[in-house]
């Protein structure tokens, strides 16, 4: 049985027979705590005691009254499910020197699944408190432990059980069966939590076991682990272990079932009105000393679940997910670039001061950038230097000759001028359109870009910048601030600016293409960017799929690349050296599918 199912279907049969036993005889049922049904004294355990061979059978009796309870309503249903459970462990725990009776490992599951699920929905149980239970002795407490997880007490609000019927929009569905309830850790997160999500999703398995001390007050010594299956693998049955069940891809399918497409129109259509809680830099799980930051960025028309297959393989990866931790970055795709661009940096050293003020982990220095599409773009404008170059390309006269307020100065500069993030040692791009895309500059490319709206505060500002300053901007800059399509088109200035600034010799950087289309006039293509326009100078690594650009971030060959280059990461950065990674001098362009 999959440890994360329900109740088994033949205990529904038992209880809906039963049901229809009772209502045709008239009998009613007790509905105080534990029913009038007393664990025998022959049953009663303390911590590995022995079970006597009735127990197994009273946690079957105990997990069809409780779900019985359920049903009618009754939140002592909550007490029978814990007797059941506990009963079960102890038959799991006897066995442990042989196999585990599958139907006390179906009972267990069952009945600690339910426990948690009713606890909750009857206030019985929190995730960082414990569970409340009532007993022959009156009310004791259940203690929650936190295992071989750096979440620690208080950190999570609620367990959501991981029954998910299908694994829609992911490529596979990773799961391990073993001994445990797995679950979706969910903590809504505040000002204290910076650079996380507003609701964090976490992997997590619940055990209940005796406790290793005795509790603090009356009832049985047991406690309830949650353990995190992405670090802890096994749990002790008696003088044994046996595999800990986990459920790493749960997560990531809540967070896509939960994505909404509403939110990724309104964010290019009207960048201006996207919720701050959707925008900005944002870590997976707590900052990790000590792990290098994977930082994914999208593209147009786009979010951060666009990575949700990548993040999902990345996960199950021992080797690298013990040496990276995952970030995203995510922007209202319609505004220009540059400014998402700007952002990030701003960001970056936010988060640096954030989480290491000192500079005391090195391995913030060794951040990966994989960018998709323009995500590829705002990823090269974090390891280029700008120089005065975007500047001349919309201006005649100097910034500081600009009749502006000191508000848009700074705007302009942050924009305009920049060095590359010493944080960043590497990108990937994905797709990325360095000389544009000949879709942008057509009829679809042009009804996008007029979708594209300004808040009415800046376009105001730009009118008067321009009435200020007569003949000094570029036409690309008059017409109106240039948007993300705008900016995407071959004949953009800015964009052909930006191809040729020049890319920080400490940093590698890999290029990941598309082919298999052909699009009038632009040759081979994903079908959206052109092969030539995908290309880069220098990579490291050239690397041609055949997939389309819509589907690069789930292909699995895009994927096992972006895992050969990680390899690769870390082993230069593991190596000793003196810091440098790539020189200058190795600068030559990489054939096409090799890499070196």
């Amino acid at each position: 049985m999959d440890a994360a199912a329900p109740i088994p279907h033949r205990y529904r049969l038992a209880v809906g027979g039963w049901c229809l036993l009772l209502a045709l005889t008239g009998c009613t049922i007790r509905t105080a705590p534990w029913y009038g049904f007393g664990i025998p004294a022959t049953a009663r355990f303390n911590g590995s005691a022995t079970a006597p061979a009735t127990t197994l059978p009273e946690a079957q009796s105990r997990l069809l009254r409780a779900q019985w309870a359920k049903i009618c309503g009754d939140e002592s249903c909550v007490d029978l499910f814990f007797q059941s459970a506990r009963l079960a462990w102890c038959e799991l725990a006897n066995a442990a020197s042989g196999r585990p009776s599958p139907v006390a490992v179906e009972v267990y599951h069952a009945a600690v699944a339910e426990m948690v699920s009713q606890g909750q929905r009857f206030e019985r149980f929190h995730a960082s408190h414990g569970l409340r239970v009532y007993g022959e002795d009156g009310e004791f407490h259940v203690p929650v432990a936190y295992v071989g997880t750096g979440w620690g007490p208080g950190r999570f609000d609620q367990l959501v059980l991981t029954d998910l019927p299908h694994s829609k929009g992911l490529n596979r569905y990773h799961r391990r069966q073993g001994i445990g309830v797995p679950v979706i850790a969910v903590r809504q997160t505040g000002p204290q939590d910076r650079f996380l999500p507003p609701r964090l999703l976490a992997s997590a398995t619940v055990v209940l076991r005796p406790a290793f001390e005795p509790p603090a007050s009356s009832g049985p010594s047991m406690v309830l682990e949650i353990h995190d299956p992405l670090r802890s693998t096994s749990v002790d049955l008696g003088d044994r272990s046996w595999p800990l069940a986990g459920d790493y891809s749960a997560p990531i399918k809540l967070g896509l079932d939960s994505n909404s497409s509403l939110d990724r129109l309104r964010a290019f259509v009207q960048p201006w009105q996207t919720r701050p809680e959707q925008v900005g830099l944002v870590m997976t799980e707590p900052y990790q000393p000590g792990k290098i930051p994977v930082l994914f960025v999208h593209g147009l028309f786009s979010d951060r679940y666009t990575w949700a297959n990548v993040l999902n393989e990345l996960r199950v990866a021992e080797d690298l997910r013990d040496r990276y931790q995952f970030w995203g970055y995510q922007y209202p795709t319609g505004e220009p670039f540059l400014r998402s661009a700007a952002r990030l940096r701003r960001e970056l050293r936010e988060l640096r001061g954030w989480v290491d003020p000192s500079h005391a982990d090195p391995t913030l220095d060794q951040v990966v950038i994989v960018g998709h599409s323009m995500g590829g773009l705002i990823g090269k404008l974090q390891v280029t230097s700008s120089e005065d170059r975007l500047w001349q390309a919309i201006a005649t006269r100097p910034l500081e000759e600009i009749v502006i307020d000191p508000q848009g100065r700074n705007n302009l500069s942050d924009m305009l001028f920049f060095e590359p993030s010493p944080m960043v040692s590497r990108v990937v791009f994905v797709g990325t359109p360095h000389r544009g895309s000949g879709l942008a500059q057509r009829g679809v490319g042009r009804l996008a870009a007029c979708l594209v709206e300004e808040s009415a505060e800046t376009s105001r500002r730009h009118r008067d910048v321009l009435r200020a300053n007569p003949g000094v901007f570029s036409s690309e800059l008059s017409r109106r601030i240039p948007n993300s399509i705008d900016l995407l088109e071959p004949s953009s200035n800015l964009l052909r600016t930006i191809d040729r600034l020049p890319i920080s010799s400490r940093v590698p950087y890999h290029s990941i293409v598309g082919r298999g289309c052909r699009v009038p006039l632009a040759g081979e293509s994903d079908g959206v960017v052109p092969l030539d326009s995908a290309l880069i100078e220098g990579a490291a690594s050239q690397t041609a799929v055949e997939s389309r650009h819509t589907t690069m971030t789930r292909d699995p060959q895009v994927i096992g690349e972006l895992m050969r280059i990680l390899r690769e990461h870390r082993a230069a950065v593991d190596r000793p050296s003196s810091g440098v990674i790539w020189e200058s001098a190795e600068r030559r362009p990489a054939p096409l599918g090799t890499d070196r």
